[in-house]
């Protein structure tokens, strides 16, 4: 399988990488840290669609471009059965606005991650299509991005393997939305 992926140089994207690789998977990775442009989503369609990837893991946090991207490789792949859309969102979109979890810079954050899910789930259940499109909402990740906040972490290696599960189901199983966090206790 042909797995397209945004940044996939870093946390959850190159641990994506790393283990869809290791099960056999051909990876196509685009990410500024290798030369790519994630904020042109016109040129990563044009070169997935070129490649003839099976699966489209909109990961890279673009804001703009990760909703763009989102729409534009559905309109080429929503009358094909045989395609599959992960869209990385976040548990951010459940925080209410002013939470105790959301630092004033995560505000534009979260509130981008609760459009991208509501352009997801419009895709999801308001159009006629025949790709898959899974929606993966990780808590807080071990990973640069979360370097200075204080909570409980999964490992990118964990939103990897969930990422891959899903992707691994029979192509008629869609799972519309996992969300997935750490557990206090």
């Amino acid at each position: 399988m042909l797995i397209a992926i945004t940044g996939h140089a870093n946390g959850i994207g190159a641990a994506i990488t790393e283990a869809a690789s290791q099960r056999g998977h051909t990876v196509l990775g685009f990410d500024l840290e290798t030369g790519d442009n994630i904020n042109d989503p016109d040129s990563i369609i044009e070169q997935v669609t070129l490649a003839e990837a099976d699966v489209f893991i909109n990961n890279a946090y673009a804001p703009g471009a990760q909703i763009t991207m989102l729409q534009k490789i559905f309109e080429v792949w929503k009358d094909d059965s045989t395609k599959t859309i992960i869209n990385m969102g976040s548990k951010a979109k459940y925080f209410p606005t002013g939470h105790n979890q959301v630092t004033p810079a995560m505000a534009q954050y979260t509130l981008y991650k609760r459009m991208i899910t509501e352009e997801l789930q419009r895709m999801q259940f308001y159009s006629k299509k025949q790709c898959r499109i899974i929606g993966i909402n990780p808590g807080f990740v071990d990973t640069e991005m979360t370097k200075g906040i204080n909570q409980l972490k999964l490992t990118p290696e964990a939103i990897a393997d969930s990422v891959l599960w899903a992707l691994e189901m029979p192509q008629d199983v869609e799972i519309g939305e996992l969300s997935i966090w750490t557990r206090e206790q």
